[in-house]
């Protein structure tokens, strides 16, 4: 049975929260509304978009962000600490109660300690949460509070079909961002489906499990799902509960208890506590070598020169900003439309002062510092290493090396693409704190796993690049705090200067002129239509017909809204296409009415 004996209490608190919480929007505690989408959105608002990696405890912290919030919102904040200490049964009692005691308090009012929603279902847990949970609540808080604005989105009947159906369930959780990485995923699952979910909050037990009992599901006749993802082995572990049950009639079949523990959790040496203990093997650090030419820094002429030749489009006042930025704080982030040159820009500069770069493009996904870092693989014990980790050994042994042979360091510069595009305060937040503690002390480090710790050497810079549209994530002030921002522009004179000498510039700066206030585009976009002009010409069309195809399939496609400027710009557009571009003037219409009937205007 997937069910722990002595968890009724705990399982029947999780089926009034769904019942009152999240099919209805009201409280666990009280007979108010708590969980609408006005107090969701401060959570988000105040919590989650405003996330401190700075020093003091999760609370002390947790109150000051949440020092703008309504009671309303306060009340939320603590009975979602409440759901996520339901599960846990390495935390206490006494702590959990007072831990959401002291939220709940923030509101001015006291907290109802008898209330029977609090006695019961806090007082024994499901399974262990582990140092992780602990270490990491306020990932996990951050996680309920994006799913439960999603659910809030959702119609009635949609959410009844959800919750009738635990795999249907679970499709969905694992749609939201940060789910795969996220403790929570697992807990809400069993507590909300525990006959079909195990009470497992570690993927990596789950994957382990699943290792170790594989043979259980070769038996004939059964349909074994494949695939690595979360759903598909959820459904292999019930398979094989369900088939060991068959074999041990009568057997409570528990992956944390005595036989099955045995069976899948990896031991160490007798006198070992178990995986988590396991030494970490470290991989080699490989030093510079010891012919390696000094390091001198270029002048600031011969930089400008540097990055003249390599052709990119920069004047040299925002050049020399990103100059000094870089060697005031050592973190830039370079932001801009996209095309305006912002990864081009960090890396010509790094070959014109000599450093060593590596660029690191962001995926949408990266929750975690794991993403960026790596981790240790808990079966052999050894560090599986990412480019940025390799990077940051190598900066530090060529500072090391450097500081030994008492010569300057070559400078790293690590390039951040798109670093937008998942949240900085998730991924990045080891180094916005040790970026802290370099500013004042000259070096720091990073713990990447136990007895694994890297310096955070001076001659290691970083730098982001942002484009900043409706498809990335702000940042919150900390970032901006420790950052220097540069912000690259494709001004009217530069678009003028790129474009001159082409038979197309002038039509296309035209086109740029009325729509550079919603939808602008820059060099790249230039560069891709002059090259689809040069090519379409040789096969014998016409320019006008070549501009009219690259504006219809370069330029209209970015240009969506409600912003009235948007109709302003579909109307010019209008007026430039009649008689010249036919096709790009019959899309422009069909915006342009949908615009006027629905105050929206979208490509599609």
């Amino acid at each position: 049975m997937a069910i722990d004996p002595g968890t009724e209490a705990l399982l029947a608190a999780a089926a009034h929260w769904r019942d009152r919480c999240m099919l209805g929007e009201g409280s666990v505690f009280s007979e108010e509304r708590l969980w609408t989408r006005e107090h969701l959105g401060e959570m988000n608002r105040y919590f989650v978009e405003n996330l401190d990696t700075g020093t003091g405890t999760f609370l002390e912290k947790f109150q000051a962000q949440l020092a703008p919030a309504s009671p309303g919102a306060k009340r939320l904040a603590a009975e979602m600490l409440w759901l996520l200490l339901l599960f846990p049964n390495n935390i206490s009692r006494d702590t959990k109660v007072n831990q959401i005691a002291v939220v709940w308090e923030w509101s001015g009012e006291p907290f109802p300690r008898e209330h029977p929603m609090v006695k019961a279902p806090l007082a024994r847990g499901v399974g262990s949460g582990g140092m992780a949970f602990n270490n990491l609540r306020w990932a996990e808080l951050a996680f309920l509070v994006v799913l439960m604005r999603d659910w809030r989105r959702r119609e009635r009947q949609e959410q009844e079909q959800l919750l009738a159906d635990g795999w249907r369930f679970a499709g969905w959780l694992d749609g939201i961002p940060g789910a795969q990485n996220r403790q929570f995923r697992h807990m809400l699952l069993h507590l909300l489906f525990p006959e079909t979910f195990e009470r497992i909050s570690s993927g990596t037990h789950k994957r382990w499990v699943d290792h170790a009992f594989a043979v259980e599901l070769q038996a004939p006749g059964v349909d074994v799902p494949v695939g690595t993802d979360l759903v598909t082995r959820d459904r292999r572990l019930l398979l094989i509960r369900r088939a060991l049950e068959g074999k041990h009639p009568g057997q409570q079949v528990d992956f944390y208890l005595s036989p099955w523990w045995e069976m899948w959790h990896p031991q160490q040496e007798a006198d070992g506590d178990g995986p988590d203990e396991a030494p970490v093997q470290v991989p080699p650090v490989v030093e510079p070598p010891e012919d390696e030419p000094p390091y001198a820094a270029p002048a600031w002429g011969e930089i400008v020169a540097a990055v003249a030749r390599q052709g990119i489009r920069i004047d040299e006042r925002t050049l020399r900003r990103y100059h000094l930025a870089l060697g005031t704080r050592g973190f830039v982030v370079l932001a801009g439309v996209s095309g305006t040159g912002k990864t081009w820009l960090a890396e010509a500069y790094a070959r014109a002062v000599g450093a060593r770069h590596l660029v690191v493009p962001v995926a949408p996904n990266w929750t975690t510092n794991e993403d960026l870092l790596g981790y240790v693989n808990p079966l052999d014990g050894q560090y599986h290493d990412t480019p940025f980790s390799r990077f940051l050994r190598a900066a530090a042994a060529g500072y090391l090396a450097a500081s030994e042979r008492e010569r300057a360091p070559r400078p790293f510069h690590l390039v951040l693409d798109e670093m937008n595009l998942a949240r900085v305060e998730y991924y990045f937040a080891r180094f916005l704190s040790a970026m802290e503690l370099r500013a004042r002390d000259g070096t720091a480090a990073i713990e990447l796993a136990p007895d694994d710790e890297v310096l955070l050497p001076p001659n290691l810079l970083f730098i982001g690049t942002v484009n900043v549209d409706e498809t990335t994530h702000g940042f919150a002030d900390k970032v901006y705090d420790r950052a220097q921002l540069v912000e690259l522009e494709a001004s009217r004179e530069a678009m003028e200067a790129h474009l001159a000498g082409a038979g197309h510039g002038p039509a296309l700066l035209e086109v740029w002129d009325a729509v550079r206030e919603v939808a602008p585009f820059a060099f790249r976009v230039a560069d891709e239509v002059a090259k689809y002009v040069a090519t379409g010409q040789a096969a014998s069309a016409s320019p006008d017909e070549l501009l009219d195809e690259q504006l219809l399939q370069k330029v209209l496609p970015k240009i969506r809204g409600t912003d009235l400027r948007v109709g302003a710009a579909l109307e010019r557009l209008e007026a430039l296409a009649d008689g010249r571009y036919p096709l790009t003037h019959a899309r422009v219409r069909r915006m342009l009415d949908s615009f006027r009937q629905h105050g929206f205007a979208s490509y599609f």
